[in-house]
């Protein structure tokens, strides 16, 4: 069946019966992230439960096909659930995605997170005619959603944010969900509890909304999300974001990445060689941060700043289209990623 992440969330937190797998897709990279992460909070708890979770890629159902079947119908050793994740899937696994879902009264939860599946997708029609599964896109939200949003955070942190206020701030925010909440988040915080937020408040913190754009380039790109980095990129450039701009961010976060890859080297704790940062990793983005200092070597953190270093003298002295340029730099970046994604498994 069709529904929103909302509702997939919703039915996860309330225990909803008959309901065993749910796919996310689309091309809002941020709302995919946080609705798996609350789909995983639902049933493993927050802090989660790493006994209730498991991870499983394409690559490994491809060698087990009937790995993804047994985990969906394994009781856990611990609670009443558990939820078997595969990311970045595609249509080729959909034989071995039917099969599961054709499992009886199966005891686990099954996500599946997927980009941008075109409606003739296999995997989005094997989970729409499912009695027992969901399929969710995840698309930018608008005006109405963005404010929705903003009233709720605002709510739970005890904060008051007057009309004109808030109009001020859905000005200023962009399309990508990740963003938007963690810069609502970021004046709440900045209003304290029982604060109050005006016109000048948001003009203060926020900003313009074309520098919050750069952070889903850099996470994206160190990530090794292909499409999600492309997009989020594309979006920068059009809120006016300069290319030099870009490449001088992704350096600052690949040393940031450099100086905490070593210290993990030498055998320092994350929480210890984190704590020494400045300005501090946001807590929204702490684990996908930890995600790449495991991704990515301290070698290929060098390699990728002497990358940058080069992009940004091309971009000054050659006179070739600095767009191009940042383009070219972001998608080898991605490509040195993806080289590293079978570390973090």
């Amino acid at each position: 069946m069709k529904a929103n992440p909302e509702q997939i969330v919703n039915r996860l937190t309330n225990g909803a019966k008959g309901f065993s797998a749910a796919l996310l897709f689309g091309p809002d990279q941020g709302l995919l992230s946080e609705t798996v992460a609350r789909s995983i909070a639902a049933i493993a708890g927050e802090p989660a439960d790493p006994f209730l979770i498991a991870e499983v890629t394409p690559a490994q159902l491809k060698g087990d096909e009937a790995l993804l079947s047994d985990e969906l119908s394994a009781l856990p050793m611990v609670g009443t659930r558990k939820i078997i994740v595969i990311r970045r899937a595609t249509d080729a696994i959909v034989k071995i995605v039917e099969a599961a879902l054709a499992i009886p009264d199966a005891p686990n939860f099954l996500l599946i997170e997927a980009g941008e599946l075109p409606p003739r997708s296999k995997l989005r029609k094997a989970f729409e005619d499912a009695k027992n599964a969901i399929a969710a896109g995840c698309y930018a939200d608008g005006r109405q959603n963005l404010e929705q949003i903003v009233r709720h955070i605002m709510d739970l942190r005890g904060v008051s944010i007057g009309p004109e206020a808030v109009q001020e701030l859905l000005s200023r925010l962009g399309n990508d969900r990740m963003i938007s909440r963690g810069v609502i988040e970021k004046l709440a915080l900045y209003a304290g509890e029982r604060g109050e937020i005006g016109v000048d408040e948001v003009i203060a913190v926020v900003g313009n909304n074309a520098a919050l754009s750069i952070d889903n380039v850099i996470f994206d790109t160190a990530d090794g999300d292909t499409c999600a980095a492309d997009q989020a990129l594309a979006r920068a450039l059009a809120d006016g974001v300069a290319p030099v701009q870009i490449l001088r961010a992704l350096q600052t976060h690949f040393q940031r990445l450099h100086m905490v890859a070593g210290e993990l080297q030498q055998g320092t704790s994350f929480d210890a060689a984190i704590g020494r940062l400045r300005p501090p990793i946001f807590f929204k983005v702490k684990s996908r941060f930890q995600r790449q200092c495991h991704q990515w070597t301290v070698d290929q953190l060098t390699a990728a700043m002497s990358l940058l270093l080069e992009a940004e003298r091309q971009c000054k002295q050659t006179g070739a289209p600095m767009a191009a340029i940042c383009q070219r730099s972001v998608l080898r970046l991605v490509a040195a990623a993806r080289k590293g994604v079978g570390r973090r498994a």
